[in-house]
C-alpha cells in the first residue's frame, strides 16, 4: 500500500532550533473538552520543549532542571490513557513528566529516576500486557538498566542492571513480541548487536544478554 505524502503541519515553533520529534496520543485537548484521543507531536531540544496538536496548536512546556542531554524523547503511554513523556536530563539522570488526569491537558512537572544516574543514551519504553509501563537507558555503571511501575498507573520500581559487561552501547530499542514478552535490542560502536528478553510476559525474570 503506497504512503501518502508528508505534509507540513506547522511551522518550526522556534526557527534556528533543531528539533527532534516524538509523535504520540494523548488523552485530551488544550480545550479539556474532548473525550477523545488527539495526536500530539513533541518538539525538543536540548533547552526547550514544544507539544503541538494536529490542529497546530502550541504549547511551550518546561524541561528538566538545566534541559536535556541530548533531546531526544521517548513516548508512553499509561493504562488509563495518560501519556508519559521520558528524557535523559543534562545531568544523566531519567526524568519523566506525565499528564496529571485522563482528560486534562496539564502535565506534572519532571520527575528524576536518581537510580538511573549516567544515563547517555534516549530512553526506550514500551508497556507490558498488565499494563506496565517499562523504560531501559543506557549508560551509567551498568550498560543498561531497566526501570517498570509496580503497578498500572501508579509507581516506579528501583529498577535493575540490564547489562554489565557490555562495552558502552550506542542505540537500543525495546519492542514487544507478539506473545506480550520486551525484547531489549543494543548495538555498539563494534558494530556488534546484542538482544535480552522477558522470559515470561510481565513477570520475567530477563534473559541474560547474549550476541545475535
Amino acid at each position: 500500500m503506497p504512503w501518502n505524502g508528508v505534509s507540513l503541519v506547522a511551522a518550526n515553533p522556534s526557527p534556528g532550533t533543531v528539533f527532534e520529534t516524538a509523535a504520540f496520543h494523548s488523552s485530551g485537548t488544550p480545550s479539556q473538552e474532548s473525550t477523545q484521543d488527539s495526536v500530539l507531536v513533541a518538539y525538543s531540544s536540548p533547552g526547550s520543549l514544544y507539544l503541538m496538536t494536529t490542529a497546530g496548536a502550541l504549547t511551550n512546556l518546561p524541561t528538566p532542571p538545566g534541559g536535556f542531554l541530548n533531546g531526544r524523547l521517548a513516548t508512553g503511554r499509561d493504562l488509563d490513557g495518560r501519556a508519559e513523556l521520558f528524557g535523559i536530563g543534562s545531568d544523566s539522570v531519567l526524568y519523566h513528566t506525565y499528564q496529571t488526569s485522563v482528560l486534562g491537558w496539564f502535565w506534572s512537572s519532571w520527575e528524576a529516576f536518581q537510580q538511573t544516574a549516567g544515563a547517555t543514551g534516549a530512553a526506550q519504553v514500551q508497556r507490558n500486557t498488565d499494563g506496565r509501563l517499562e523504560v531501559i537507558t543506557t549508560g551509567g555503571p551498568a550498560s543498561a538498566s531497566h526501570i517498570w511501575q509496580e503497578a498500572p498507573n501508579s509507581g516506579w520500581a528501583d529498577g535493575a542492571p540490564l547489562a554489565c559487561a557490555l562495552a558502552a552501547p550506542v542505540a537500543s530499542s525495546l519492542s514487544i513480541n507478539a506473545d506480550g514478552r520486551l525484547e531489549a535490542f543494543l548495538s555498539t560502536s563494534g558494530p556488534a548487536v546484542f538482544h535480552a528478553w522477558q522470559q515470561a510476559a510481565s513477570v520475567g525474570p530477563w534473559s541474560p544478554l547474549v550476541p545475535l
